[in-house]
């Protein structure tokens, strides 16, 4: 499973973002929402079911020929979405993160062995990619672009669902893979390529910058509030 999030067209009306037993947007409106999230950060008080999420506004852009400067709202919306892998993700790629918060947090300080026989531990997988990757001395110790992680997300796909097909094409550069084919930015990616090189002579991006776990698709949906150049 994984997070999905997007700034949407901004509604009176609050849609509620995905199914679940447990919780449910204890609001009418997005106003009414704000209100008590601005009186929950304000007061330190809680909603004792946990069904007020933080879910921000921000400006988007102008609207097109209005002399008032109206300003397009966009309003944060996240969904937890599932989708069964091609293929198999072996336990042996994953390990317990050392986190010095989970391990002080009861009276008797915890080894990472016994963290994790608990419900605390937070785990993380080996991203060393299937060409690199040795089982008797797995974590990587070098870095790559493209690693394990980005070939499962490379099977999920954005708000124009699994047969979405679309085509990065900004600033008249076509976006394409590690191998120079064309990329299908409907689905989930963060690496990718340009068919030129840059001033400084590279043609390799990154859209999520330093951010090891945020990947982006490209999507046509209406209530997506869009961005364009």
């Amino acid at each position: 499973c994984y997070l999905e999030g997007a700034w949407t067209e901004s509604q009176d009306k609050i849609a509620e973002p995905f199914a679940s037993e447990r919780h449910h947007i204890d609001a009418d409106s997005w106003m009414d929402l704000h209100q008590k999230m601005n009186f929950i950060v304000n007061s330190g008080q809680k909603n004792n079911l946990e069904n007020l999420p933080m879910l921000p506004t921000a400006f988007r852009a102008m609207k097109d020929g209005n002399d008032t400067f109206e300003p397009v709202v966009g309003q944060w919306f996240y969904r937890i979405a599932c989708k069964r892998l091609e293929n198999d993700l072996p336990l042996s790629r994953m390990r317990v993160v050392n986190d010095v918060h989970n391990q002080f947090r009861q009276s008797k300080p915890s080894t990472l062995e016994q963290l994790k026989s608990t419900r605390s531990p937070v785990y993380e997988f080996n991203p060393t990619a299937d060409a690199y990757y040795d089982p008797v001395d797995p974590w990587p110790k070098g870095k790559w672009q493209r690693d394990f992680l980005d070939y499962f997300m490379g099977q999920l796909p954005g708000f124009d669902g699994p047969k979405g097909d679309l085509q990065d094409a900004a600033f008249g550069y076509n976006v394409v893979n590690e191998s120079g084919d064309r990329l299908n930015t409907a689905y989930y990616t963060r690496y990718f390529s340009l068919a030129k090189k840059d001033a400084m002579g590279n043609t390799g991006r990154k859209r999520s910058f330093n951010d090891g776990f945020l990947f982006a698709a490209q999507t046509t949906n209406k209530k997506v509030s869009p961005q364009t150049v």
